[in-house]
């Protein structure tokens, strides 16, 4: 079978989805976190030239900036998650306040955590140019047959559980079993709180509705993020599930 890449910026309901995928496809596929992998190797300058394993593998990429610009995209079946860019500014503030950084001094990280609060969200988000992930998200959708990919995003798994499946469960061959579905159900907008695994267990900030941006951040901020990230929400516009894309608008 051909291998799958899950193709994510880095946010929240990656692991959600990664659990999805899991249900849906761990029966036959081997399940990989690349990026982990070549983390904690030591490795992350290698990852963009990376060539993950072509056949019964789910790779796990959520490190889109560091994507293999020259690999045979034909090779592989893709489900991309691109979050609004506005939102996952906010989500990525709230995350450096409090996430842990493996091989990083607990000195040196309240370090870095008191100059992203002394400077507040407005600032992080105006700051923090996440176009690299995106650039390179746009880059390979380009190149792709429509069949190989499936835009399977935060706001479809959270304002369209059952479409979101439906996208999700494309590259399978066999219908949905009934133990799987319980354990779907799981991953849902009406029962992701009472997750184990739910990252919101573990930190504050998680969120399960798109749209955040709006009450974190100053109108002003919003019109400069609307326009640099012009590009990317269509993308998303474009891709995304139809019930969905009205999340994207400016």
């Amino acid at each position: 079978m051909k291998s799958i890449i899950f193709l994510t910026t880095p946010t929240s309901a990656t692991d959600s989805i990664w659990r999805i995928l899991h249900a849906l496809y761990g029966r036959k596929y081997k399940m990989i976190k690349l990026t982990d992998q070549y983390y904690l190797e030591g490795r992350l300058s290698e990852l963009k030239d990376a060539v993950p394993p072509e056949e019964d593998t789910i790779i796990h990429f959520n490190t889109p900036q560091h994507f293999n610009k020259s690999l045979d995209l034909s090779r592989y079946n893709f489900i991309i998650n691109a979050r609004d860019p506005r939102d996952l500014l906010c989500n990525q503030y709230h995350w450096m306040l409090q996430h842990p950084v493996p091989k990083i001094s607990e000195e040196e990280l309240q370090r870095r955590r008191e100059k992203v609060s002394s400077k507040g969200i407005d600032a992080y988000a105006l700051q923090n140019i996440v176009a690299a992930y995106y650039d390179s998200i746009r880059g390979v959708v380009a190149q792709l047959d429509p069949e190989s990919m499936s835009f399977c995003t935060y706001a479809a798994i959270c304002l369209d559980f059952e479409g979101f499946l439906g996208r999700a469960s494309r590259f399978l061959t066999e219908p949905i079993t009934e133990q799987q579905r319980a354990v779907l159900d799981k991953e849902s907008p009406e029962q992701i709180k009472n997750h184990q695994a739910w990252v919101g267990k573990r930190f504050t900030g998680a969120d399960t509705r798109p749209g955040r941006y709006k009450n974190e951040l100053k109108p002003e901020t919003i019109e400069v993020l609307n326009a640099l990230h012009m590009e990317n929400l269509q993308m998303l516009r474009e891709h995304d599930l139809p019930s969905v894309r009205y999340t994207y608008d400016v």
